[in-house]
């Protein structure tokens, strides 16, 4: 008898895995503020921050991969990372407009970039999820396609690292000037959001030295035979 294979579901993974994050997170940010917060609030940071790392990861797969044969598996996973990243960054910017937004008005003056980048980058991130369909990656092309989601949602994650930069410096400077032990949990995600940026223009000047030796190469190589 045959033996049958049972498939993994990368829908159902990934949301398993992001239900372990958010609790964590939620836990972890309510131990580091030091002061009472809204059971709503706890929680939605624990999708805020899981959203956050979900588009992360799905971003610095590729590049990893193309180093280390390791997350050539986990490739297949870059899609659903995103999409449910995206819905728990929507989640962040639906009930975090409801919960802080609405009852004080004045925040946007004094938040006014940091709300505005989120707004876009969501926006954004809205355009990879649309174009994620089959139909349009024929409709484009596979290359088309993959160039334009690739500058669409870098640049999108690049606008929400910059939200989270302007929206907890300050939170960030008295860090450092407490004797708090544990950073942030805002702190820890940004930094693996500048790994990720880091890690992707590493990845891009290697990729145009590597094009620009190859053409020398080539260069070189018709120089010789025409020589003969």
């Amino acid at each position: 008898m045959a033996n049958i294979i049972k498939k993994r579901n990368p829908w159902k993974q990934i949301i398993t895995f992001s239900f372990t994050t958010i609790p964590f997170f939620s836990v972890y940010y309510v131990g580091t503020v030091y002061e009472s917060v809204p059971l709503i609030e706890m929680v939605l940071k624990g999708f805020t921050n899981t959203g956050y790392l979900l588009i992360g990861l799905s971003l610095i797969l590729g590049p990893l991969a193309k180093f280390w044969n390791y997350f050539d598996k986990l490739l297949t996973y870059r899609k659903q990372l995103g999409i449910i990243g995206f819905m728990y960054a929507l989640i962040h910017g639906v009930v975090g407009t409801i919960i802080y937004i609405l009852p004080n008005p004045d925040i946007l003056n004094t938040n006014y970039w940091a709300v505005a980048l989120g707004i876009i980058a969501l926006y954004l991130f809205f355009i990879c999820y649309a174009i994620s369909e089959i139909i349009v990656i024929k409709t484009l092309g596979p290359k088309r396609w993959r160039r334009l989601i690739r500058y669409v949602s870098y640049t999108a994650f690049l606008l929400v690292t910059m939200h989270i930069y302007l929206a907890k410096l300050q939170v960030w400077q008295d860090y450092i000037n407490s004797d708090i032990l544990f950073p942030p949990l805002s702190l820890i995600l940004f930094s693996f959001g500048i790994f990720v940026l880091g890690f992707r223009f590493y990845t891009f000047i290697y990729d145009t030295l590597a094009l620009g030796y190859a053409a020398i190469n080539t260069v070189i190589k018709e120089s010789h035979k025409s020589a003969d």
